[in-house]
């Protein structure tokens, strides 16, 4: 797995949200490429992030929430005392999710 960099997660974000513009003939496309597997990582108090609070409800639900501890690696500007939620998922959630996270709170890795 991959880490994708701030600056291919931001060219991602915004190619999703053009391609939304033009409704679902637009964006079904460029939704279809990005359903690839794609794991989403932050620190465990994101959790309580309003913002992300449907994705958390519906992870739980479905079994898709684990929890890690902090390695370093991520990128997180974060002390790692409290660990990180790991949520395996497609790329287009992966994106969103960042997206409504706080900077560097937040990491993607996808498969090459």
């Amino acid at each position: 797995m991959r880490r994708l960099s701030k600056s291919e997660l931001a060219a991602r974000a915004r190619r999703i949200e053009e391609a939304s513009y033009g409704g679902l003939a637009t964006f079904e496309p460029v939704a279809d490429e990005y359903r690839v597997k794609a794991i989403v990582e932050f620190p465990l108090g994101e959790l309580l992030e309003p913002k992300i609070s449907a994705y958390v409800e519906y992870w739980r639900f479905a079994g898709l929430l684990q929890t890690a501890p902090i390695r370093g690696d991520e990128g997180f500007i974060a002390q790692g005392l409290e660990g990180k939620a790991v949520v395996r998922t497609d790329l287009v959630t992966a994106i969103l999710v960042w997206r409504a996270l706080p900077e560097y709170r937040c990491s993607v890795l996808v498969k090459d």
